[in-house]
């Protein structure tokens, strides 16, 4: 297998195939916009939707150039407080709400595909009906005790909480305020958003999919993509490179897909998912560029939070 393979395939995309690519992406970022929207309401500070969208659009752009993950995060935080002028502390916590808001539903649902695909390593026939109830327990938890993702305090570097005071501060106005997210406007949308994201992000991998072979189903690809994501999301790499990757190959094989065929996927998924980030995340990035002060943005002064 060389390189002139894998793109030897690539003669089928279409600009229909591209056009499409670029309003699933569309379509994905502003859901992701509004979950980021309703996490900032939830925390009462709001970030309107055109400020998220951009910030949004320039997070998922920094994670091609960002290798690590907490790296990815950090400039989501700064790019929040430029934007939207929401103080880092503020925005911090509520990049850690939506991760963890994320992981307590994505990892579930990939385990319980893994038993509805017939991959559970227990082997146990209704293992996905346990992951889902695993995620409904997980969900409550996080609703009832947002406190709960206060576990990541420990990590933080004593210097960068010396730094930034504020955020104890913030952390104890979120433990002082449990209900912020059994509010139905903020859980329904929550759960609502969510839903359409399970079913629209893995035509991606349809899409892909049906420029090199198209002989797997809409339901193949929904497992294909979201084990293959959950996979990403365990990795330290940002955008799980590398990992998200393998795990979608190796299914894609498991699907009956061949394995030259299962890299030219790989490859025009991440072509797919990729190209319209960097189009409309370059062309947002291009609009702060002024703005972009790193050194100017560290040594501001953290916001004081409301303790009203």
């Amino acid at each position: 297998m060389n390189f002139s393979e894998v793109i030897s395939g690539f003669s089928n995309v279409s600009v229909v195939s591209l056009a499409m690519a670029f309003i699933l992406s569309l379509v994905t970022v502003i859901l992701g916009s509004l979950l980021f929207c309703y996490f900032s309401y939830a925390l009462n500070k709001r970030v309107n939707f055109k400020d998220s969208l951009k910030i949004n659009y320039i997070s998922l752009l920094t994670n091609y150039m960002v290798p690590f993950k907490p790296g990815a995060l950090a400039v989501k935080a700064l790019l929040t407080k430029i934007v939207s002028g929401v103080g880092v502390e503020y925005a911090t916590l509520i990049i850690i709400m939506e991760n963890v808001f994320y992981y307590l539903w994505q990892i579930p649902l990939a385990a319980a595909l893994l038993a509805f695909s017939g991959m559970a390593v227990l082997g146990l026939k209704l293992g996905w009906m346990l992951a889902i109830g695993i995620f409904i327990v997980l969900l409550i938890v996080f609703i009832l005790h947002p406190e709960g993702v206060f576990w990541f305090r420990i990590l933080l570097p004593k210097r960068i909480l010396r730094r930034h005071p504020g955020i104890d501060d913030v952390m104890g106005i979120i433990k002082d305020s449990r209900n912020a997210f059994v509010k139905p406007g903020i859980i329904i949308p929550l759960i609502l958003i969510s839903l359409m994201l399970i079913f629209i992000s893995p035509l991606f991998v349809k899409l892909a999919e049906s420029v090199i072979t198209n002989r797997i189903s809409y339901i193949d690809a929904v497992v294909i993509f979201w084990i293959s994501y959950a996979a990403g999301r365990l990795s330290i790499i940002a955008d799980g490179f590398g990992t998200k990757d393998i795990a979608m190959g190796g299914l894609l094989i498991y699907y009956g897909v061949g394995s030259l065929d299962a890299v030219k996927i790989v490859v025009l998924f991440r072509i797919f998912t990729a190209l319209p980030v960097s189009v409309i995340g370059g062309c947002y990035l291009i609009t702060i560029r002024k703005k972009l002060s790193l050194k100017q943005m560290l040594s501001a002064k953290p916001e004081k939070p409301d303790k009203a």
